[in-house]
């Protein structure tokens, strides 16, 4: 009698930590940043803002999209993780808070990580397809980070001491 009684509470008690789980919304509610463009201040065009935002901001800034399943342990730690990583590497939505030489080494990664096709990564793209870049975006993408990366050497060089001159 013993036996069937602990079969129903472990049941229960196990039932009830998947759901808290899967009722924790990952979502960092309240955040202002979430509510901004991403790359704010930046000269970004419109072709490729809508690149960077089907292919980098769901990882890279507070407008993530948290699907149903980032509400499921363990999937959730993982995609919690991997998103707080992304960030901590480069968050588009705090793009103002990079000071201007951080800016420029932001810019030479996200070109060369997108080139590469390390970005997005292919672990991603298995669940978020449309997140695919062709080589033409990929290009597309890189040639815009060059050249923002150009229009902020220029801006350094002509405001503030020690700029490199236009120099990528």
């Amino acid at each position: 009698m013993k036996r069937p009684l602990i079969a129903i509470l472990l049941t229960g008690a196990t039932f009830l930590v998947v759901a808290a789980e899967t009722l924790r919304a990952p979502v960092e509610a309240g955040d202002p940043r979430q509510f901004r463009p991403i790359l704010a201040g930046a000269d970004v065009p419109s072709g490729v803002r809508g690149l960077l935002e089907r292919s980098c901001a769901n990882c890279h800034s507070e407008k993530t999209k948290w699907p149903w399943y980032s509400r499921v342990y363990p999937v959730s730690r993982l995609i919690r993780s991997d998103v707080r990583a992304a960030r901590g590497r480069m968050n588009l939505s705090r793009w103002p808070e990079y000071g201007p030489e951080q800016q420029r080494q932001l810019l030479t990664m996200l070109a060369a990580a997108v080139r590469s096709r390390q970005m997005p990564p292919p672990r991603y793209m298995l669940l978020h397809p449309d997140a695919r870049l062709s080589d033409a975006e990929r290009n597309q993408v890189s040639q815009w980070a060059h050249a923002e990366r150009r229009r902020a050497d220029s801006k350094t060089a002509g405001g503030e001491a020690g700029g490199d001159n236009g120099r990528p």
